[in-house]
């Protein structure tokens, strides 16, 4: 019994490696550790997304508007739409979401990033 839930415990986490909500924090987070740029745009979260699903060998395609969609659903704001798409502002409040999340949702490699220490130039909370 012991031995079929701990099978049950990896198929478990083998899906949450794949679950969109999963990648799409894992690629903000990534984001926020780059701290380049003070916003991303949401088409490049979703590119950033589909390439982490690459890593476990899904191929799958995420488009813009379903990530922006989720990106909502998971608590962030965002930016009206400008000629380029719909933005995220990568503030310390939005990093911390992202950090929070991650631990809700077990994302792989959450506890490499600290972003409560995240400076941002033209940081606007």
């Amino acid at each position: 019994m012991h031995e079929l839930l701990h099978e049950q415990n990896d198929e478990i986490d083998a899906a949450n490696w794949v679950d969109p909500n999963t990648v799409i924090i894992e690629a903000i987070l990534a984001h926020c550790r780059e701290a380049k740029m003070q916003s991303v745009y949401v088409g490049a979260i979703a590119e950033m997304a589909e390439r982490i699903l690459e890593g476990p060998g899904e191929i799958r395609k995420l488009d813009p508007g379903g990530a922006g969609r989720r990106i909502k659903s998971l608590g962030f704001s965002t930016e009206p739409r400008d000629a380029r798409g719909i933005r995220l502002r990568l503030t310390n409040a939005t990093c911390i979401r992202a950090h929070d999340l991650a631990h809700q949702f077990d994302v792989p490699g959450v506890e490499e990033c600290e972003c409560k220490d995240v400076g941002h130039v033209g940081q606007i909370d």
